[in-house]
């Protein structure tokens, strides 16, 4: 074999390496945008379907959350849903609905959307903690609220304000000065003029229209004397109840209102900088 034809080979062997080296560089990239994409699409399904982020804009679950707090949302123990909506966008497409995977405790901090239907998307979602469950009494005494007989606050973490709420500014039904069922799915309620107004508003997150005529209580267009509750309910307060909105100005909240349980603060800043101590601390 002559001098020409070692050259050759060597020109061919450098050829073999050179394509195999682009080669094992594409593979390389195409693993990298596979195992990005995975990425990306599991990170995706956790925030749509398991955990959400949500900033406290306000004072009324201090100290248990302070404004500045970022928390960690765990959306499955109550439902478990599909979007609404296409991803950025208000395009609605079908969805579903199923229970989740826990059940609503006394005490839970829940996010929920306010039952206030004039709210604006921005003010409708609400950070409080359940107090009163379903089959549950509350009722205002002496400006205070008392769940099932007794004060609330050995059932939750002690508030740092507490003071009686002016009864003219109460929900209607608390104005009454007397015990009121919390309702849930199945619960009766005996109806009149009178009782039918005064549960006007959580007749209508029923679904129910309420009209009268001499007296007589009509419920979508037939005469009733009892009305049977298709939904359990709730109720809730703020931690800091002197600087919050909560059940006792807006009454029972629908439980498919809620959206999920505050378990984590993740971030932590106010005026005076990043709040360290706070991050990785538990919501209780």
């Amino acid at each position: 074999m002559n001098q020409t034809d070692h050259t050759e080979e060597s020109v061919e062997a450098g050829g073999l390496a050179t394509a195999g080296e682009g080669k094992s560089a594409s593979d390389a990239f195409r693993k990298l945008l596979w195992g990005t994409g995975y990425s990306l699409l599991g990170l995706l399904i956790l925030r749509t379907f398991v955990f959400a982020p949500y900033a406290i804009p306000t004072r009324s679950m201090e100290p248990t959350i302070l404004p500045g707090d970022a928390v960690l949302i765990n959306q499955l123990p109550y439902y478990i849903r599909t979007p609404e909506f296409f991803p950025f966008t208000h395009w609605p497409i079908p969805h579903l609905e199923l229970g989740g995977l826990g059940s609503l405790e006394r005490g839970d901090v829940v996010l929920f959307r306010s039952p206030e239907l004039y709210l604006s998307e921005d003010h409708s979602i609400l950070f409080k903690r359940a107090v009163a469950l379903p089959g549950d009494t509350v009722a205002l005494v002496d400006g205070m609220i008392v769940v099932n007989g007794r004060d609330p606050e050995p059932l939750s973490l002690p508030t740092v304000h507490r003071e009686p709420m002016d009864v003219k500014k109460a929900w209607p039904l608390l104005r009454k000065k007397r015990m009121v069922v919390v309702p849930y799915k199945g619960y009766e309620l005996p109806l009149d003029s009178v009782t039918a107004e005064a549960w006007r508003d959580v007749l209508y997150a029923e679904g129910v229209n309420v009209t009268y005529k001499n007296r007589i209580v009509f419920i979508n267009g037939g005469p009733a004397t009892r009305y049977r509750f298709k939904q359990d309910y709730f109720f809730a307060l703020g931690d800091n109840s002197t600087n919050s909105r909560d059940s006792r100005h807006f009454g029972f909240i629908p439980h498919k209102n809620l959206i999920g349980e505050a378990i984590i603060i993740f971030w932590s800043s106010g005026e005076d900088g990043i709040r360290w101590g706070r991050i990785g601390k538990g919501v209780e």
